[in-house]
């Protein structure tokens, strides 16, 4: 009819202008870098000794939750190939409101956070830590002058600013070129983490030679100090007794129970190729390599990397060192004591040091452009949604990326790069371990709860869409395996959840100066629901606005976006 006014789309474009060009070789590092090569593993030796236990038997107890998660995933993913990832399976099997609540509140908003993290940490720990050692080695003193250096805030700033800024421009202008830095520098990081393994294993052999190491080190960069001579090695250890020393082993079986949900928040990060799945390859091969093979990686460097190092290095040394790591003790070293520190004294030789520096870092910092590209990815489809404002769906014809959605991810990230760096707030390393455990439980306790949930009500709550999308329709006992994986999935979710809210270790290690009931975390589980319950309330006041306007809103949520 003359003058009548036409119907508005469904989505912003009936297509996303996204090409598939990722391959699983792609996503498998991607999932590697979440991990952030050896950083996670780093991170692990300095919390999970608070806990006891044995590495192995703990993480052998931890995998199925895990591996039933990334089934969910996966059965998603190669449903539903879009970009967005959760976020789209569970506003099409739930509610749009709760998905992207979930989604946002839970993973999202930390990305900003993962960003600032990784510019800050790969200069601040990976880099002052090897060249601390590698000029007690060799007697330079420029290498041990740009360590401290590197340990100061507006160093470690002005660094990763550079960082953030030349990565955002690497995402914006190839993503093919930012795989291409990624291949290369994860081969790096694996090769290193192989080295890693070995120079425990040798140490585990010969225990007495890594202790004679350290102390020359530990005297070396501080030779005046009455508390490290006449034996550092020995001192550290003594020192483990200013926390209570958890019994260890696999008879401490409680305490590897106990362990189960540090693991699981550790190890779950290898799912992230899901929110590139509108640029996947051949999704269905490709996302079973990606999902599995990384976890795979993941987790067996892990297992050996620390069961090896517990008895290599010597428990009561590792606890003592983690004392000094969290402020229990003074630290009189040349650098935070942690497994970057430990490795690169039991290479004993500067060629190797530079090389296993040269991989951790190479491991962490690119979990800064990754996270540009996951969270610009879910900006995407928010935005193709109608949730977000139109501009953040824009591709550009030329390189095929949405580059306004990664300037908000990149600016996000310098923003918390004035925090993680100390500009700002006076955060030290214990806040950011902290932040890290946090940003775990978010994840946990929204993003995969809520997945796990859709999964046990796909083929019911959404029987069409089951039948015509999933393509994994196998059933166990009568009942679909995406809902047993679910079910799986949510039981190690919900023991996790009550585990950081209970558990008093959590608070040992997370909050050390105030004890539980001062602690920041109990703000932080306020600030979460209501970010929650603020983006909710965000859905409803777009989704009436958008009505309102004469836009379909609703439609675009009872249907898989277009390609």
């Amino acid at each position: 009819m003359s003058g009548s006014v036409p119907k508005s789309p469904v989505f912003v474009r009936q297509a996303t202008g996204l090409v598939r060009s990722m391959n699983w070789v792609d996503l498998l590092f991607l999932n590697v870098v979440s991990f952030g090569g050896a950083w996670s593993i780093i991170y692990a030796l300095t919390y999970a000794p608070y806990y006891g236990g044995d590495p192995a038997l703990s993480l052998v107890l931890t995998a199925p939750g895990i591996l039933a998660l990334l089934g969910v995933y996966y059965i998603f993913n190669v449903s539903m190939p879009r970009s967005g990832g959760d976020y789209v399976y569970t506003s099409r099997v739930l509610h749009p409101a709760v998905g992207f609540a979930a989604n946002f509140a839970g993973y999202t908003m930390f990305l900003w956070f993962w960003i600032g993290d990784a510019a800050s940490v790969f200069s601040n720990q990976g880099m002052e830590q090897t060249l601390s050692v590698y000029g007690a080695l060799t007697k330079s003193s420029w290498a041990s002058n740009a360590a401290a250096v590197l340990a100061r805030p507006a160093t470690d700033f002005v660094i990763g600013t550079i960082a953030i800024a030349a990565f955002t421009l690497v995402v914006i202008f190839s993503t093919r070129l930012y795989f291409w830095i990624q291949n290369i520098f994860m081969t790096i990081a694996v090769i290193g983490l192989v080295v890693m393994a070995i120079l425990l294993a040798v140490a585990l052999a010969n225990p007495a030679a890594f202790q004679a190491h350290f102390n020359q080190y530990a005297i070396a960069v501080n030779p005046s100090n009455a508390a490290l001579t006449p034996n550092p090695y020995a001192n550290i250890s003594a020192s483990s007794g200013v926390t209570s020393p958890p019994g260890i082993g696999l008879a401490n079986f409680k305490n590897n129970v106990m362990l189960i949900p540090l693991w699981f928040t550790v190890l779950f990060w290898v799912f992230v190729s899901n929110y590139c799945g509108g640029e996947t390859k051949n999704v269905k091969q490709t996302a079973k390599r990606a999902l599995f093979g990384s976890f795979a990686i993941v987790f067996l460097s892990t297992l050996i990397i620390l069961e090896v190092a517990y008895y290599a290095l010597g428990f009561p040394f590792i606890l003592g060192a983690d004392n000094i790591y969290y402020g229990y003790v003074t630290n009189t070293l040349g650098a935070p004591p942690n497994l970057t520190l430990f490795v690169a004294i039991l290479a004993n030789n500067a060629p190797l040091v530079l090389f296993l520096g040269i991989g951790i870092v190479a491991g962490f910092i690119l979990v800064a452009p990754q996270c540009m590209i996951l969270m610009s990815r879910i900006l995407f489809s928010y935005s193709f949604d109608r949730l977000a404002p139109a501009s953040l769906a824009d591709v550009n014809s030329r390189f095929s990326t949405p580059v306004k959605a990664i300037l908000v991810a990149a600016v996000g990230g310098e923003v918390m790069l004035f925090f993680l760096s100390g500009i700002l707030g006076g955060t030290s390393q214990t806040t950011a371990l902290a932040l890290y455990s946090w940003a775990g439980l978010a994840a946990i306790g929204l993003t995969f709860v809520f997945v796990s949930i859709s999964a046990i009500l796909f083929p019911y709550r959404r029987k069409q869409l089951y039948e015509v999308a999933c393509v994994v329709k196998r059933k166990v006992a009568g009942v679909p395996l995406i809902t047993w994986l679910g079910i799986i999935a949510l039981a190690y979710c919900v023991a996790t959840i009550t585990s950081y809210t209970s558990n008093q270790v959590f608070y040992l290690f997370g909050c050390p100066a105030g004890g539980v009931a001062a602690c920041d975390y109990n703000y932080f589980l306020v600030g979460l629901a209501i970010i929650f319950v603020a983006s909710i309330v965000y859905y409803v006041a777009i989704r009436s606005y958008r009505v309102a306007k004469g836009i379909p809103f609703d439609a675009a949520f009872a249907e898989i976006p277009p390609e």
